[in-house]
């Protein structure tokens, strides 16, 4: 996706152009069936495949996840797409408005605990930072004794952080990233 930035009269227009989506060779497609979407009907994979393609995230380098869940309205197993962190970074810089972003900031309760993360993104058209708070107590997964999961008993830091990017990213970019939730969010 390119981007240009035009100066006219002394004022500046973002022109943003459409990039092509990603297209997968069939040796490919053929293997992100067989390693990522093992189980999924020729229909369910052709939707995630289809999803994919058009936001042009890449299921071999892990950008997309495809994950099979238990839904119980449904009483059965649905695919679901989720997408890494580095495919909301990707999809912020193909925008060619991404700014960059601070470091995560985190608080604390009165005795020490994970309490919430900040992360603030930028972009070059806006004035001011777009900011996810993601607070640990709604984030957190936890098992059945309901004691945290392993990832979020050794790395809080890590997946609380990933969490507010997520929110960060899709409030920066939401054209671009709408309906679209990391791993850690779920």
């Amino acid at each position: 996706m390119q981007t240009e930035l035009v100066k006219t009269n002394g004022t500046t227009a973002i022109h943003k152009q459409q990039a092509a989506p990603l297209d997968f060779t069939q040796e490919q497609r053929r293997m992100i069936l067989d390693s990522f979407l093992n189980g999924a009907t020729e229909a369910e994979a052709s939707v995630l495949m289809e999803l994919a393609r058009l936001r042009r995230l890449n299921p071999i380098t892990r950008q997309i996840h495809f994950v099979k869940r238990w839904d119980g309205e449904r009483n059965g197993y649905v695919w679901a797409a989720q997408v890494g962190i580095d495919g909301f970074r990707a999809i912020a810089e193909r925008t060619g408005l991404y700014d960059g972003q601070d470091e995560p900031e985190f608080e604390y309760d009165k005795n020490g605990g994970l309490r919430l993360c900040r992360v603030k993104i930028y972009r070059k058209d806006w004035s001011r930072a777009a900011v996810g708070v993601a607070h640990m107590a709604e984030y957190v997964q936890k098992k059945k004794d309901g004691s945290p999961t392993s990832m979020w008993a050794n790395k809080p830091h890590v997946m609380i952080a990933k969490c507010a990017e997520a929110l960060a990213f899709r409030k920066a970019f939401p054209e671009d990233t709408s309906g679209l939730y990391a791993p850690e969010e779920m």
